[in-house]
């Protein structure tokens, strides 16, 4: 079975905040109409009203109802009707937040009869709105005939009609609520009638239109929700600007962009509505709103650690002021929602059950108890749990059609009930499903990401029916949204994000162009999903230093800055959530750089639309790929979709494919068990390991290679652009076979080098190097590290070689492995020894060197890959730790080549789109056109001879790869270094001249 992509709303719904028209004072306009009078209490009796109403607004409704019931003792006493009226209303009002919906509805039936009798058919238009909400709780029939009673009899409101509006969009806002969006609309549509008639283009006007737009969003008819929010932001600009109802329908229309599939535009609107909150109001629930709707851009851009500490500040916002809210419920299961994309399931089905205790308390039947729903079925579906799964979906599914048919909601769940149908063998019935999906999408949000997976999983059962040129159609519109939704991101790391979350579909493409031998478009678009990030900063490190406009080198030298800043600001976020530490202070740094980012990103699309244009390089056709090759230099692409193996071998003049079945899961784990054993010493395997490593050495090269063979046959050298796991492969050391029981590894028939992407290789070509020098910076004596292990806790061992203490040792190899360097080297070469090796001496030296060697431990991070970092002078201390990050943002330089010779330098976060994070990716960066480093904690002794080896060959003339091709063979040879833990380590990324 093929991949598949189920849908949740991300997160399941994004939080509306909704205008109440009561809430903001009235328009400083003069009205062309005035309402009459209405009942107000005595001078004397007002205070106690008035704080009465203070209880009320605070939730503290036990007192509430007693202050109200001496209120009317009082009124009555006194014959205060206008007092009498506020006191039943207080009361009925008590009833209806207090769950009391009988009481309630008696209660609201009263005010409405002495409201008739005070002639105020106003107020009795208001009770009797209310009285519908009461009555569906117990009796939806007759709430419904009272609904359109009221709303008919409002219509001809004369005397104050104005309130007559402000109630109907009150109670539109209850029904809203309570999920009943058709009778929400109905009471908003009488509003703005009324307003349109006797209140035009006031506040209440607005907060009606900005309400008909939200609801209009929700319904999926998002025309008309453009077109009111528009309305309502422009009468919010020119009447109460910088207010709290302007920010909420910026909000409003950054939910419609996100929702249109525009999330550029989203962000903006939310970055606006954001800064009015927080001026206005913070830690309010208006500003709770705001953090959820950005919280969902962030997980649609695949950020999830930024989501969720978004999600947890406004959580914390919302039990504080409004504990048992829908709001919590709403956070609630976005939070569920992030912490099951993070594999985090349990919590996450903890966070959903209360979600749906929650609205199950409060909106019965509502759209959001079927979003959470659809969320406990998609957690069903990861636990391949299919029909419990199913059962999930179809409850969500009959809730939509009576409460929100034909809405962006009914087309996700329809979309994944596709994908159940096509899982349990009902390929009829999933096409079915899905298209009726994908036609919901086109008319409701063209362009838009749940767009793209509606398109996917129609073009996964088209091809399971063998039907591939129509899933080809399918998947190219799909990758053609998705590159113009990345075009629109500002920064390198969301658009690596975005590609961890969306480019799936560039595999299964080129998995269907070659089942039809278009083999070329294969070719294209798995480079097309290769390291897009790097190659593109890599390009405008390039051009941010030739001879540009002044303006525009300010813009593009601080979007790199703050690229870097963000990548580490998000590493520390994710540290504090792994810690379970407050994350706040992390995310709202977050926040102000990636605004800060969209705001430069702005300037220069504007400022210089042709410079912006070429940032991001054109995909390469498979000519540009084949002309980047040399002749005897094949190029390996490798690929997995699903349990489909792709293996695409090209030359500058051929191109053959080999696609194999595969157990993806054995696979990824027989990579990194055959890794884990090669970078063990002999003497610490056990004997299964020992069993076990050339077994797996034979397997992978049967796998891996095998089925490209022949064709591989006379190429010298092949560059490889490895998937997911296998950039962790040791493929030195994959076994072709065995020749009189001594294994015959692949580096003896080939020099090998790696890349992420033909992309990032041509960048690395284009560099020109110092024509000569070498820098050799050499840290071997460190004593006790324990200002280090005070300062971090190393997540791999610091040790160059192998140490069961976990301690800093000595390196004795070192000095001998400097000389060695330095002698071929001769009056070329610098050396900076032990304490003049410090990360900025080696930074200003390196500036002029054809060559930098690094010759000392290293500290590996998968987690924080920017913290990984070589250890240099003062050593063992925080001081001489030369970071990732630090090489980004400072280093600067044209290498031919950094040599990182220590521990684990080749090891770190992988991003299967993307490929390693670490020290190389930051040298390729920062300038060198190619870097060596190891996967595993290297030998002493035996990294000094292999890199004396290297450098003898190298100092000749001949190619990086060559040279370390021939080190490594000089070790095969030999007796005591034949063994792999002692050579296969070391690999070469970036070009091999």
């Amino acid at each position: 079975m093929f991949g598949i992509m189920l849908s949740g709303k991300e997160p399941a719904f994004a939080a509306v905040a909704l205008a109440s028209g009561r809430s903001v004072a009235a328009s400083p306009l003069t009205l062309q109409f005035q309402d009459a009078p209405a009942p107000a209490p005595s001078a004397e009796l007002k205070p106690l009203t008035d704080a009465i109403g203070a209880l009320m607004n605070a939730r503290q409704y036990d007192q509430a109802l007693a202050q109200a019931e001496e209120l009317l003792k009082l009124a009555q006493g006194k014959n205060d009707r206008g007092a009498q009226l506020f006191a039943l209303s207080y009361k009925a009002f008590v009833f209806l937040r207090t769950q009391r919906y009988q009481e309630s509805a008696a209660a609201l039936q009263q005010l409405a009869d002495f409201s008739r009798e005070l002639n105020d058919t106003a107020f009795e238009t208001e009770a009797l709105l209310y009285r519908t909400i009461a009555l569906w709780r117990f009796d939806p029939s007759a709430s419904e005939r009272l609904l359109d009673e009221v709303l008919h009899r409002a219509a001809r409101e004369q005397r104050r009609p104005i309130a007559v509006g402000n109630a109907c969009n009150s109670v539109a806002i209850e029904w809203f609520m309570l999920g009943e969006y058709a009778k929400a609309l109905r009471c908003l549509e009488r509003a703005n009638a009324l307003y349109t008639r006797y209140a035009p283009n006031t506040l209440e006007h607005a907060h009606t239109l900005n309400n008909l737009g939200a609801i209009a969003s929700e319904l999926g008819d998002y025309p008309a929700a453009q077109r009111y929010l528009e309305q309502a932001a422009a009468l919010y600009e020119e009447l109460a600007p910088n207010t709290t109802m302007l920010a909420i329908a910026v909000g409003l229309l950054g939910l419609l962009a996100q929702e249109r599939g525009d999330l550029s535009m989203a962000m903006r609107y939310y970055d606006r509505a954001l800064r009015l909150f927080e001026q206005l109001e913070p830690n309010s629930l208006n500003l709770a709103t705001a953090l959820n709707n950005i919280s969902s851009a962030a997980m649609r851009m695949g950020d999830l650690s930024l989501a969720r500490a978004l999600l947890e500040q406004a959580l914390a916002i919302e039990q504080a002021l409004a504990p048992d809210s829908t709001q919590v419920a709403d956070t609630l299961n976005n939070l569920g929602y992030v912490l099951q994309a993070q594999g985090n399931h349990k919590d996450a089905q903890a966070y959903y059950q209360r979600a749906l205790a929650l609205y199950e308390k409060h909106a019965p039947g509502s759209p959001r108890v079927a979003s959470i729903i659809n969320n406990l079925a998609l957690l069903a579906w990861e636990r391949k749990e299919i029909a419990q799964a199913r059962d999930y979906f179809e409850r969500a599914r009959a809730l939509l059609e009576r409460a929100a048919p034909n809405s962006a909601t009914h087309a996700i769940m329809l979309s994944n009930l596709g994908v159940i149908a096509m899982a349990q063998g009902e390929p009829n019935q999933a096409e079915n499903y899905l298209q009726q999906s994908l036609a919901l999408h086109e008319r409701l949000a063209p362009n838009s990401l749940s767009h793209t997976t509606a398109l996917c999983n129609l073009a996964r059962v088209a091809f399971q029916q063998n039907e591939l040129p129509k899933a080809q159609g399918l998947l190219e519109q799909a990758v053609a949204i998705i590159e113009a939704q990345r075009r629109a991101l500002p920064d390198p790391e969301t658009r690596t994000l975005f590609a961890e979350r969306r480019f799936d579909a560039y595999p299964l493409l080129a998995l269907i162009s070659l089942r039809q031998g278009q083999t070329a478009r294969a070719a294209e678009v798995l480079e097309r999903g290769r390291a897009r990030a790097l190659a593109e900063s890599l390009q405008q490190r390039r051009q941010t230093h030739a001879s540009l406009p002044k303006p525009l080198q300010q813009i593009l030298e601080e979007r790199e800055r703050l690229s870097i800043q963000r990548l580490r600001t998000a590493q520390t976020l994710q540290q504090a959530q792994l810690a379970k530490q407050d994350a706040t202070p992390h995310a709202q740094a977050l926040q102000r750089i990636d605004a800060q980012l969209r705001f430069l990103d702005q300037r220069l699309r504007q400022e210089f639309p042709r410079y912006a244009e070429q940032l991001q390089p054109q995909p390469l056709t498979l000519a540009q790929i084949q002309q980047s090759l040399d002749d005897g230099q094949a190029l390996l692409y490798h690929a997995i979709v699903e349990n489909q193996l792709i293996i695409l071998a090209l030359t500058r003049t051929r191109v053959q494919h080999a696609v194999r079945s595969i157990d993806a899961e054995r696979l990824a784990r027989e990579v990194r068990d055959f890794a884990e054993i090669a970078g063990k010493a002999s003497a610490s395997r056990t004997a299964p390991q020992r069993k076990e490593l050339p077994v797996l050495g034979k397997r992978l090269y049967q796998q891996l290679i095998a089925p490209v063979a022949a064709m591989l046959r006379d190429a010298e050298r092949i560059l490889l652009c490895p998937d997911s796991a296998l950039h962790h492969l040791p493929w030195a050391a994959l076994i072709v076979a065995e020749q009189q029981g001594a294994p015959r590894y692949w580096i003896e028939q080939h020099a090998l080098h790696l890349t992420p992407s033909m992309a990032v290789y041509r960048q690395a070509r284009q560099v020109q190097p110092n024509a000569r020098g070498a820098v050799i910076a050499s840290v071997s004596r460190y004593g006790a590290p324990q200002e280090l292990a005070q300062a971090r806790t190393p997540i791999a061992s610091l040790n160059r070689r192998a140490s069961r203490s976990g301690r800093l040792e000595n390196l004795d190899y070192v000095p001998v492995e400097t000389d060695q360097i330095r002698r071929l080297f001769g009056a070329q070469s610098r050396v900076l020894r032990e304490s003049e090796a410090r990360p900025e001496a080696v930074r200003v030296a390196a500036q002029r060197a054809r060559v930098v060697h690094f010759a000392c431990h290293a500290l590996a991070d998968p987690t924080r890959p920017l913290d990984s970092a070589l250890l240099l002078a003062p050593a063992g201390k925080e001081t001489g730790m030369l970071t990732a990050a630090e090489v980004m943002a400072r280093w600067r330089f044209q290498a031919d080549l950094v040599m990182l010779s220590a521990c684990e330098t080749n090891v770190g976060l992988v991003r299967r789109y993307e490929g390693v994070y670490g020290l190389p990716r930051a040298f390729l960066y920062a300038g060198s056109r190619s870097v060596g480093a190891s996967l595993w904690r290297v030998d002493d002794e035996s990294t000094a001879l292999l890199m004396q080896a290297f450098y003898r060959q190298y100092k000749q003339g001949v190619p990086k790869d060559k040279a370390l091709q021939t080190a490594q063979q000089q070790m095969i040879r030999s007796s005591r270094y034949k063994d792999p833990y002692f050579w296969a380590g070391f690999m070469l990324i970036g070009d091999y001249r």
